[in-house]
């Protein structure tokens, strides 16, 4: 009889008591599951409620990123769990595996790894708090804050100090009674991004005299590409009022040709962003409409407006930004509409808010409403002096740091949605 050497004896013990706490990992993961959602919802209340304050975000954001990196590791295992178990149910003889569902060495690592990643998670979690309480993260008057609901108007845009900019594009569109029509055909409104060119636009677009005047009126959305075809079709679909399956230019060219022959139209080209040898193509399309047809484009460069306007009397319309009090009513509206009595407290920091506007409607309305969907009215001062928005005025890319206000303020669940939409063209 030959005798088991007392090394063996010891490895072979070592060995089942790392396999029985194995087995216990993983007989123990559904259990180690339920508590990872609890930790996940609860890193989404702290987000939640530390995205609210602004000297919270300023003071502990590394602890802020470092939650929210660990919440998408904690969400990916869950993605990973569920897929896993979508999987299986696609297996046939469920029976049979339900039998030898943790013999499965596959089965068993998988869960195994699960189980790791979880108590890694906790583990870092655990170093997140050493550093910085969760209580410090959160709002301390998270449950008495009073909810603003966040829904969107409906009605039309507010516009202010606009109207003598509207009043003069509007006459070179449609000339006052008993003046000849203006022989420009091309009309460019030119300004700084966010200046507000677009929304001139559409309200001229809009006007009811125009409305009367031109027969046809067409809006396209151009952009960075001009795609001639795909503006073709914009056309086209603008007129019947349904979509336009032609695939060929020389249809597409034939069909505008067709549709425009003997009526004034009105083009509007909205954020052309540069020169494409395809207008002259468009341009030819046009040259059977009615005397008097106008194209209007908006951009933010001089050099696209007058490119477009060769071979036509030029007509650049420089738009500047908004005079002081204009702007400081487009801060008010929203910011003073659920809380009027507010304005004493606004009136303190008025100088302040519109000098850092910069004259851009985009950036006023942007802070009049952060504003409004700030109950606390203490809070106001540290959003209107807060260093993580100003605008010098020289450069126009600047313009994302007033973007980058309404993000900062989005409710956590849609910061992802955002940022995953921006990497959509446009």
């Amino acid at each position: 009889m030959e005798f088991v050497s007392m090394d063996l004896l010891n490895a072979l013990v070592h060995t089942l008591d790392h396999v029985s706490k194995e087995l216990q990992k993983v007989y123990g993961v559904r259990d180690e599951l339920v508590k990872l959602r609890n930790i996940v919802s609860s890193i989404q209340g702290v987000l939640k409620d530390a995205q609210e304050s602004e000297e919270t975000r300023n003071s502990v954001k590394q602890q802020l990123n470092e939650l929210r990196e660990v919440a998408y590791l904690a969400n990916d295992i869950l993605d990973d769990v569920t897929t896993e178990q979508q999987r299986q149910q696609l297996i046939k003889f469920a029976a049979v595996r339900n039998f030898l569902d943790d013999v499965n060495p596959k089965r068993f690592f998988f869960k195994q790894d699960v189980y790791d990643r979880i108590q890694w998670i906790k583990t870092e979690l655990d170093e997140i708090v050493k550093k910085c309480p969760l209580s410090t993260l959160t709002s301390h008057n998270g449950s008495q804050r009073t909810h603003i609901s966040e829904t969107t108007s409906l009605s039309p845009p507010c516009v202010l100090g606009r109207e003598r900019e509207k009043q003069e594009i509007k006459e070179l569109l449609v000339p006052l009674s008993g003046q000849s029509d203006s022989t420009a055909s091309v009309i460019s409104i030119c300004g700084m991004p966010g200046v507000g060119k677009t929304t001139l636009a559409q309200q001229l677009f809009d006007d009811e005299t125009v409305k009367k005047h031109f027969e046809l009126r067409l809006w396209v959305y151009v952009s960075n590409d001009f795609d001639l075809m795909r503006i073709m079709r914009c056309m086209i679909e603008s007129i019947d009022r349904f979509k336009c399956d032609l695939a060929s230019l020389n249809n597409l060219q034939q069909e505008i040709r067709k549709k425009v022959s003997g009526r004034r139209y009105l083009l509007v080209l909205d954020d052309v962003g540069q020169e494409s040898r395809e207008w002259e193509r468009l341009k030819n399309c046009l040259y059977s409409a009615d005397e008097g047809s106008k194209i209007l484009v908006t951009t933010k460069n001089e050099q696209v407006a007058a490119f477009m306007a060769a071979n036509s009397p030029p007509v650049l319309y420089r738009l500047e930004g908004l005079a002081m009090e204009d702007c400081w009513s487009l801060i008010c509206q929203p910011a003073l509409s659920r809380n009027p009595s507010a304005s004493f407290t606004l009136d303190f920091y008025r100088s302040h808010a519109v000098n850092r506007c910069g004259g851009l409607p985009m950036a006023a309305k942007a802070l009049g409403q952060r504003l409004a969907r700030e109950a606390d009215r203490n809070k106001w001062g540290a959003i209107l002096t807060s260093q993580s928005w100003e605008f010098s005025g020289a450069d126009s890319t600047s313009i994302t740091e007033h973007l980058s206000l309404s993000y900062q303020y989005l409710p956590y669940y849609l910061k992802p949605c955002f940022s995953y939409l921006s990497i959509i063209p446009k």
